[in-house]
């Protein structure tokens, strides 16, 4: 019994995080390619060029 209720709450945290990132990913309003990562090299000169 305790080992069902370990893997529903597993699948239900998984199913979660799934729907969160999708809901993160559809509302997301940059339009560039550089959304939500830390600063790299091409962060800088993503969205300068003009280019989508």
């Amino acid at each position: 019994m305790t080992q069902s209720i370990i893997v529903f709450c597993i699948v239900f945290l998984a199913i979660g995080y799934v729907v969160y990132s999708l809901v993160r990913t559809i509302t997301s309003k940059q339009s560039s390619g550089c959304s939500g990562c830390s600063g790299c090299k091409l962060k800088s000169s993503c969205g300068k060029s003009g280019e989508d």
